[in-house]
């Protein structure tokens, strides 16, 4: 029994050749109440005015005016694989309604299927497989020969990302690649396979000894390779199609294949699909023919369904869909669209809320300021990363900080595993903290930046182009009823602890090289210092981040550097004369203090004192003990002379004083 609660969802079927994938049918009911195209017809007056998306699976539900007309609610189609050809798209959009498809699921699988057709075409491996399994062969003969794929030339007709794919693949092979596009790739993703691009496609066709079709079906490649094509290519090449059966004339390849014009072929799509039991492709045994199974693994078709669920589930939201194809083929059709899509959106959207006010069930974290049902609201990137003003109650207050806490360990776990996908398990970036809007409209998620600005850039190109990707995880793996968009911002608090510890690095201890700066010239020390400062001084720090005035800490810093320099210059110039200035600048201070406590004349005087009184004139007019001496024991005894000065002259006067009083106590 589904639950009456989820959007519902038109389907074909849950079985039969066009049914929903079994595997996958458990995952949906999760998200959605699926309805098949039967229980519609035989309630169509109930059911209408619910569905809200349709689910199409290997071509099904045949999307036309009629059906289109009797869903008044409908807001999307969500479509497998990357080819659109099979639906009207302007029809589509003349009803205001949106449409996505999984153009990246497909990519590998389908490379891998283009390999797989060239190297059996070039090896003949279904021939060999034949002889082999023959009751009449009674030996092999040695003379059976295929072609060569190593060194060979490939000729790729549409460099998508699936055609990029097989270069991948052909590097592998060490074969010679050329391709044809609308638009040239960047010099960079050439090189990085080695394509060389051909403007035009006769010079691909001549020089390729298998030719690779990829491109879409679209009015201007329908028939792209016909009889002159064909003729231009060599006698012993292969052609090889693995994007739609239209894109090649079918008379004319039969024609080439019977006589010799071409070796050859290997199809995975023809038209129509199956072709009919007598058709002469079928009799030729140098045809090698799949069922169009490009992206028939089970891997790339669980990833189809979950984009399409991460596209159903942003346009049930009123959020951005990942994968939305674009619609307007003409101006008409875009002012047409515009009048319509107004009326039928906000028609749609009032209903779904009704709907979700009276019977959507409540969670322990929703309040009214607070809760996925606040997601309607559709914000750009850059809102999204904007703290919002809006207070919130203290029981929201709670509930936040328990999604925030259960929302930061999820996201955590995501990463440090490849389940995202392989890019972002190589960042081996931290998450700081997670903070979710109270309106729910964003899950902000703040993440530890390096020191490297260049690696900040693809860190965060990274993870801004995996957020979707994220955002599903936390969904399918059922952390929340429903996600919010989830944003990467630099946590720029630990930034600015990182920046201030680098200044305060470099103000304590120099910059990392200027201990091997101090042991060469001098005159380089100093260049060395004056580079450093420079580079300092022109990174790229926030003039005051934190309350922290990081232009007042480089000034400072920078001026300790230059008094510090100017200290080295007077050491290795003239610290001698220096030290002898300041030795005696303190002796002048040592005898103008002792000259104040020097104590009153008096003619009557003891040999002794006469002897210290000759002893002080010595070493006022004898200045060879200061010249012997070192500098700095000179410094140490007049310091320490200053330090006790007050205790010093007070003892002195005293001693003084008591022995005068007894010289004249003798005398009488």
């Amino acid at each position: 029994m589904q639950n009456q609660e989820l959007p519902c969802v038109l389907i074909s079927s849950f079985e039969g050749p066009y049914g929903v994938n079994e595997d996958h049918v458990e995952d949906l009911k999760k998200h959605f109440n699926l309805i098949t195209m039967q229980e519609f017809l035989e309630n169509k007056t109930h059911l209408s005015q619910k569905i809200q998306a349709i689910y199409i699976w290997g071509g099904k539900p045949h999307i036309d005016q009629e059906l289109l007309q009797s869903l008044p609610t409908l807001k999307i189609i969500v479509n497998p694989g990357a080819g659109l050809d099979h639906l009207d798209l302007n029809m589509i959009a003349s009803f205001g309604v949106k449409l996505a498809n999984t153009p990246h699921a497909v990519t590998n699988s389908t490379a891998d299927m283009g390999m797989a057709l060239l190297l059996a075409s070039a090896r003949r491996i279904l021939e060999g497989n034949e002889i082999a399994t023959s009751p009449d062969t009674k030996h092999f003969s040695i003379n059976w020969m295929g072609q060569e794929v190593t060194g060979s030339t490939l000729g790729i007709i549409g460099m998508g990302n699936i055609g990029y794919k097989i270069a991948q693949r052909a590097k592998g092979f060490e074969m010679k690649i050329l391709y044809h596009n609308r638009n040239r790739r960047k010099v960079e993703e050439e090189q990085a396979v080695g394509a060389h691009y051909c403007a035009q496609l006769d010079e691909l066709l001549q020089q390729s000894d298998f030719v690779m079709l990829a491109v879409s079906l679209t009015p201007q490649t329908h028939k792209l390779i016909g009889k002159r094509e064909l003729g231009l290519m060599k006698p012993t090449a292969s052609l090889v199609n693995i994007g739609r059966g239209q894109l090649v004339d079918q008379d004319a390849l039969v024609e080439a294949l019977q006589t010799g014009i071409i070796k050859t072929a290997g199809l995975d799509v023809t038209y129509p699909e199956p072709l009919p039991r007598s058709h002469p492709l079928l009799k030729l045994k140098n045809v090698i023919l799949t069922p169009h199974i490009g992206s028939a693994t089970h891997q790339s078709r669980r990833l189809m369904m979950e984009n399409m669920v991460e596209s159903l589930l942003a346009a049930l939201s009123g959020l951005p869909i990942p994968n939305e194809s674009p619609l307007f083929s003409s101006k008409e059709s875009t002012v047409y669209l515009g009048v319509r899509f107004s009326v039928q959106w906000l028609s749609g959207k009032n209903h779904a809320l009704g709907e979700r006010g009276r019977m959507r069930k409540k969670f322990w974290y929703e309040s009214p300021s607070l809760g996925p049902h606040l997601t309607h609201n559709t914000s750009s990137w850059e809102n999204l990363t904007k703290h919002t003003s809006k207070k919130t109650r203290k029981e929201d207050s709670i509930r936040k900080r328990a999604l925030d806490g259960i929302l930061c360990r999820a996201l955590s776990d995501l990463i440090s595993t490849s389940e995202v996908n392989q890019d972002v398990y190589d960042l081996n970036v931290e998450f700081s903290k997670v903070s979710l809007a109270p309106d729910f409209s964003a899950c902000r998620v703040y993440w530890k930046t390096s020191l490297s600005a260049e690696q900040n850039d693809h860190i965060e190109t990274v993870l801004r182009r995996s957020a979707s990707r994220f955002r599903h995880l936390l969904i399918t793996h059922q952390i929340l009823r429903n996600v919010p968009p989830v944003v990467f911002i630099r946590d720029k608090e630990s930034a600015a602890i990182a920046e201030v510890n680098r200044l305060l690095e470099i103000a304590d201890f120099g910059p990392p090289d200027e201990k091997d700066l101090t042991q060469s010239d001098p005159s380089e020390c100093k260049a060395s210092a004056a580079s450093v400062s420079s580079h300092v001084s022109e990174s790229t720090v926030q003039p005051s981040l934190f309350g922290i005035n990081h232009e007042a800490l480089h000034k400072q810093i920078m001026e300790y550097k230059r008094n510090k320099e100017k200290g080295h210059e007077g050491v290795s110039i003239g610290s001698a004369e220096q030290e002898r200035e300041q030795v005696s600048m303190l002796q002048k201070q040592v005898k103008k203090k002792m000259k104040k406590a020097k104590r009153p004349k008096d003619d009557d005087i003891t040999p002794q004192e006469y002897f210290l009184n000759r002893y002080d004139n010595q070493l006022d007019k004898d200045d060879t003990f200061f010249e012997e001496c070192k500098p700095e024991y000179e410094l140490q005894e007049a310091l320490e002379k200053l330090e006790l000065e007050d205790n010093s002259i007070c003892e002195e006067q005293s001693s003084l004083t008591a022995g005068l009083g007894e010289n004249k106590l003798k005398k009488c």
